[in-house]
């Protein structure tokens, strides 16, 4: 779902239940909401470009988050955030991390 997707507004995912796995592999997103959501398997951003703020905000993932060499030009927000692993080498965040 949505490798390499391009996005010149939002992309919001806020209060979505799913069951599988979500994979997002290098897409390019201006600003990007997934607060209070749940996916029932592993959450893939790996090489994303996110040109605002990512907010994961609130959401249950089951499995892994997979944000390895991502680029958010503004906040990363994991405020009540919960997941089985992650994974996050070479990310740049630009703005603030909120925990």
């Amino acid at each position: 779902m949505g490798d390499n997707l391009e996005n010149q507004g939002f992309l919001s995912l806020a209060k979505a239940k799913i069951k599988g796995d979500v994979f997002l592999k290098k897409v390019k997103i201006k600003n990007a909401l997934y607060d209070n959501f749940t996916v029932k398997g592993d959450l893939i951003m790996e090489g994303s470009s996110i040109g605002e703020n990512l907010s994961l905000e609130q959401a249950n993932i089951d499995g892994l988050l997979d944000i390895d060499e991502i680029l958010i030009e503004k906040d990363l927000i994991l405020e009540k955030t919960s997941f089985h692993n992650i994974e996050a080498t070479n990310i740049q965040i630009k703005g603030k991390t909120v925990n």
